[in-house]
Formats: structure tokens, sequence, C-alpha cells
């Protein structure tokens, strides 16, 4: 398991996934943090980590927004696993309708 935890300590990330179309990111956070600090925390250091490395022509940015769904402590370890298992998921799964999905049961 990858952990690494927010600078404020208040957020700790448990699993990351990155491929060509979005990235899964599996955090636990106090409640004292607001999701959108943390995300726009998260950007910012990537946008400037990966534009100082010049790993693409021009400037790399994120798109604007962000979608996260909520987890109980008890499915952690299958939250990790469905993470870490992305490449081979998305080998038959679109991100549109993996989101689609995700967005369904989540209401």
């Amino acid at each position: 398991m990858h952990d690494r935890h927010h600078p404020q300590q208040k957020a700790k990330s448990h699993a990351n996934q990155l491929n060509a179309h979005h990235i899964h990111i599996l955090v636990g956070m106090t409640a004292d943090i607001a999701l959108s600090d943390l995300v726009g925390d998260i950007k910012g250091s990537t946008t400037r980590f990966i534009n100082r490395q010049r790993w693409m022509a021009g400037k790399f940015m994120w798109q604007e927004g962000f979608a996260a769904f909520s987890y109980s402590y008890s499915q952690l370890e299958a939250v990790i696993t469905y993470i870490k298992n992305q490449e081979k998921h998305h080998s038959h799964t679109t991100f549109e309708d993996e989101y689609l999905e995700l967005l369904r049961v989540s209401m």
C-alpha cells in the first residue's frame, strides 16, 4: 500500500492510479479539511512538478472540476484493490461507462 500524508497531516493517500484519461486517488481525511482544498493542493503541486520535469511539450494543466465518492472504512482494502486493478479494468470498461455507473450507484 502506498501511503502519503498531506502537508498538514490531515489527509492520507492510500492508493493512486493514473491512466491517460483520469486518476484515482484514495484519500482518508479529517472532517475539518475541505475536499476542494485538498484537490486544489494535489492539482497545484502535481502541475508544478510535471511542468518542472518537462515531461510534455507545452504546459500541463488539469481539467476543471473533479468527482469524489465516499467509502466505508470496512471497504478500504476492496477500494485499494479496485484502484490497483484499473489498467486491467479499463481494458474492457471505458472511463465514460465507469463514471456513469459510479454516479448511478451512488445516487
